[in-house]
């Protein structure tokens, strides 16, 4: 028995070596598939974890960057306050004093020049601190997975640490300081230009007030280029928010300071975020909604006084009010752009939640959080 075995196996010697090599190799083969579909599934969960992980990261931050800015609407607001104070100049042509067309003059100029720079100021913080927000938030994402990698990293190693953080975000304080102060400027030189010559008894509908508004944003924001605000070199509102003193900084940051180095390059691409044309275009629509919320607000302010039947519909454009009765209208707008009853505004609130502003804010995240 065992030799007809032994004489079979001699003769299909070939093929019996064959079959066992074909069935070690599915063998060997099959395994090594089973380990890859392994690797592959642990590749998959990861990356989805990561995604997961990173999107997760990314709406806190857009929560922070949400948060931080309408707790910094009533210091704006504040400030904005400050630098044009109507209601002294208000005070003061009640006590009947000579120069009573003089004051009526100032009160023109620093109404309108304060409602419009509340505009100005509040895309702009908004904006600013939704590209600083996202920056710092990518590198702090990076951070958060070279922790994750190595439970002890080397602080040095981390490209967003918390001192650099905070005197990174600490860089909005001008835009309510000294940028607040060229933007008002700036604001009040166009009221003059365009208002000022405008006189207490002229009739003005609000079609005519908003040919005023529109007048005013070409003189501060220049022409308007593909849609968007004129190159940020030209209209200087960038350097509003962010110092132009930092130049030098980016330049001569001490090359034994890390920190210094790393703030530098912050703040370097900063500035090219916000110079950029998608920022601008960004800002424009910010700046379409604020005007045009602006400008809902006046309109109910443009009804005839004689009209008792509340089911007539008049077309505010048809209505006419004397200049010297739309500068209070004016002056008490800053309260429906920025805060109203110590709450932010219906307007600053969809100004955030923008769709422009939205995919913008995703797009700088995404860029600033990939290795």
């Amino acid at each position: 028995m065992f030799g007809s075995i032994w004489s079979f196996m001699k003769r299909h010697k070939g093929k019996l070596m064959l079959t066992t090599s074909i069935i070690g190799g599915a063998v060997v083969l099959g395994n090594y598939a089973a380990w890859k579909v392994a690797e592959w599934q642990e590749a998959e969960m990861n990356e989805a974890f990561r995604k997961a992980r990173k999107q997760h990261h990314f709406d806190g931050t857009q929560r922070t960057c949400n948060t931080t800015a309408l707790s910094l609407l009533p210091t704006l607001q504040q400030r904005l306050m400050a630098l044009l104070d109507t209601e002294a100049l208000t005070k003061s042509l009640k006590q009947r004093p000579d120069n009573k067309i003089e004051i009526w003059g100032q009160i023109k100029i620093a109404s309108f020049t304060r409602t419009i720079a509340a505009v100005y100021s509040a895309a702009l913080l908004m904006t600013t601190l939704r590209v600083q927000l996202n920056i710092i938030g990518g590198y702090m994402f990076l951070d958060s997975l070279a922790s994750a990698d190595d439970h002890e990293v080397n602080q040095d190693r981390l490209l967003a640490p918390l001192p650099l953080q905070k005197r990174y975000l600490a860089l909005i304080e001008h835009l309510l300081g000294q940028g607040l102060e060229d933007l008002v400027h700036r604001v009040k030189t166009a009221v003059e230009k365009v208002v000022g010559s405008v006189s207490l008894k002229d009739q003005l509908s609000l079609g005519d007030v908003e040919k005023l508004i529109k007048e005013l944003r070409r003189e501060v924001e220049g022409h308007p280029t593909n849609g968007c605000l004129h190159p940020a070199q030209d209209c200087h509102l960038v350097q509003c928010a962010l110092p132009t003193t930092t130049h030098q900084q980016e330049s001569d940051a001490d090359a034994s300071c890390r920190e210094d180095r790393s703030m530098a390059k912050l703040v370097m691409e900063t500035r090219d975020v916000l110079e950029s044309d998608d920022f601008q275009c960004v800002l424009k629509a910010c700046l379409e909604r604020g005007f045009s919320r602006l400008l809902d607000c006046m309109a109910q302010f443009f009804r005839p006084t004689n009209n008792h039947d509340d089911a007539i519909i008049v077309n505010p454009n048809d209505v006419y009010l004397p200049l010297a009765k739309i500068i209070p209208i004016v002056n008490g707008l800053v309260h429906s752009v920025l805060v109203s009853n110590g709450e932010p505004t219906a307007c600053m609130k969809q100004i955030l939640l923008l769709g422009a502003v939205q995919d913008f804010a995703a797009n700088i995240y995404e860029a600033f959080s990939e290795p």
